[in-house]
């Protein structure tokens, strides 16, 4: 749902502005990735904040519905 992760978006961004990371590389580090979109928000929100990269390294990943 659309609207769910636009506020998940913005409350990570919310948390994530206390520190400046203009022109910084980062990594976010998941456990385990379902559908991608925390990731994808938390991204978003640093790179609108100024970073200048941002990887996503995930040590496990959900199966589809369809291969389960």
């Amino acid at each position: 749902d659309l609207h769910r992760v636009d506020r998940r978006q913005r409350q990570m961004c919310k948390e994530t502005g206390q520190h400046s990371v203009t022109g910084l590389r980062l990594i976010l580090v998941d456990d385990v990735m379902t559908t991608g979109s925390s990731a994808r928000a938390a991204a978003q929100c640093l790179l609108d904040q100024g970073a200048k990269d941002v990887r996503v390294w995930t040590l496990a990943r959900t199966l589809p519905p369809s291969l389960a």
